[in-house]
């Protein structure tokens, strides 16, 4: 199989990015062929990367979409590569990769990904490719882009989430309930009100 990683985040210390690293490694162990897709790099020549993603999509057989929620939705250089696919999808007419999302926020809930999620499933129904799925991930800020293996508690249920989802794309299936559930639970079990002025307090300090 030939699956493709778009990573939809616009900073170059990004949790998307991490995340994309660790799935590749284990795709890649499980014997697939990944293309990553990262538009960071592309920014002077943005048709020549949607032109090489279209190259890349016309032979994959899965995308898998990672982006951070800015504002309930994907961040704009997700947004515009999807708009840019949806204007040129004549020339994706043979195409039809099955599409998983990977949603994440330092909000821990996974309501907060919601908006996010659906919008991907929408683009995945109006180009008419399969939807596999996604997973919702919360309490990520603290990654700071760094390697997951490196990351500490907080990409704790991170890593054995991404894990288990190499397995699912590897045989080509639905993201499982389960695995839903595990990936949408929070990083660190604490009462409301503590994990309210934790976040609060780094904001501040940022």
């Amino acid at each position: 199989m030939t699956i493709a990683l778009f990573v939809g985040s616009p900073r170059v210390r990004s949790n998307s990015r991490s995340m994309a690293g660790f799935l590749r490694a284990r795709l890649e162990e499980r014997g697939e062929h990944v293309a990553l897709l990262d538009p960071h790099g592309a920014r002077l020549d943005r048709d020549r990367f949607v032109a090489d993603s279209i190259d890349v999509l016309r032979e994959a057989d899965a995308l898998v979409i990672l982006a951070p929620v800015y504002i309930d939705l994907p961040p704009h250089v997700a947004l515009a590569w999807l708009a840019e696919l949806w204007a040129r999808r004549e020339e994706l007419a043979d195409a039809a990769p099955a599409i998983y999302a990977i949603s994440h926020s330092g909000y821990f809930d996974r309501i907060h990904k919601r908006a996010s999620l659906e919008a991907l499933e929408h683009f995945s129904g109006r180009m008419g490719w399969p939807w596999r799925g996604g997973l919702a991930f919360g309490g990520t800020s603290p990654i700071d882009g760094k390697p997951l293996e490196d990351a500490g508690p907080f990409s704790a249920k991170v890593r054995p989430a991404l894990e288990q989802l190499a397995g699912v794309i590897h045989e080509d299936l639905p993201i499982p309930e389960d695995l839903i559930r595990a990936a949408g639970r929070r990083p660190i079990p604490l009462p409301n009100r503590l994990t309210v002025w934790l976040m609060n307090t780094a904001l501040r300090r940022r």
